[in-house]
């Protein structure tokens, strides 16, 4: 889905020092929710980071002692992460942590009750096809993960996408319209993703993102990727829909208590924490 010559570029792309800074201790701090919520010690809950990609928080949540599984269906990126990983933490993950399964399947892989935490970050939802493709994704995550444990996803701000097209995204020039603050996920300044125009596949609506490299001073193309942009609110939805019970959101991973019109003006990425019924008596 993500060429391969954009992919030798996503270390520029997402900024492994920047993101760790952000995206890490987000993380950290949720696991502690969900050992808490499964009376279980932070460093024994199964972790899966089902979309690696470079592997970034993988990497560093090895470092930090706790049990980390990766998944990764595309095999560029997988050697990258296993790579990074390696160079991060002096040894080889273990092959027996190490899958590349796609979504939607994991309840024939992984089983009933696997991990307490999947996260999936970096707008990967949104490569899916549509919202009854996402739905279906997600029901499987919440399948595979034990009771009381939580699933991390998160979107683009496509909401204000939607609302800004053709208002403060000028369609004629988005390179120079768009608003992102590159303060977490991907933070890099070499590269640049930003809205082209709209589509629609099989009826469903979807937006093309243009990816931009910076080269001897000037921005070259490096690749145009189909994307599924949620409308505001679908994903949380989607996220009920799936069995999910309780859900919090974050604007920047930053907490907030509903997506509101200063939430779509301000957030570059939305992140969405669901978590599955805890058993009764625990």
């Amino acid at each position: 889905m993500i060429p391969k010559d954009f992919i030798i570029h996503w270390e520029e792309f997402v900024s492994p020092a920047e993101r760790e800074r952000s995206s890490v201790p987000f993380l950290e701090s949720m696991i502690r929710k969900v050992a808490e919520n499964c009376n279980e010690d932070a460093k024994r809950l199964r972790i899966l980071d089902g979309g690696a990609g470079l592997g970034v928080e993988a990497a560093a949540l090895l470092k930090k002692g706790y049990w980390i599984e990766i998944n990764e269906i595309d095999n560029v990126f997988l050697d990258l992460a296993l790579n990074y990983i390696k160079s991060s933490i002096g040894k080889e993950l273990p092959l027996a942590r190490v899958h590349s399964i796609n979504w939607r399947n994991f309840d024939r892989h992984f089983g009933h009750n696997a991990f307490h935490l999947i996260y999936i970050l970096g707008n990967s939802l949104c490569l899916l096809r549509d919202a009854n493709d996402v739905e279906k994704v997600l029901k499987q995550f919440w399948t595979s993960l034990f009771p009381g444990g939580a699933l991390i996803v998160d979107e683009r701000n496509f909401a204000y996408i939607w609302q800004e097209w053709g208002h403060s995204i000028n369609p004629e020039r988005p390179a120079d319209t768009y608003q992102y603050r590159r303060k977490d996920i991907y933070c890099g300044t070499r590269v640049r993703g930003y809205p082209i125009r709209w589509e629609k596949r099989d009826s469903v609506n979807r937006i093309v993102f243009r990816y931009d490299l910076l080269k001897n001073g000037s921005w070259a193309k490096l690749a145009e990727i189909s994307l599924y942009p949620f409308r505001q609110g679908e994903l949380f939805d989607l996220l009920k829909q799936a069995g999910f019970v309780k859900i919090e959101i974050y604007a920047d991973l930053q907490p907030v208590e509903e997506i509101n019109n200063k939430t779509l003006s301000d957030a570059d990425f939305l992140t969405y924490v669901a978590y599955k019924r805890k058993q009764r008596g625990r």
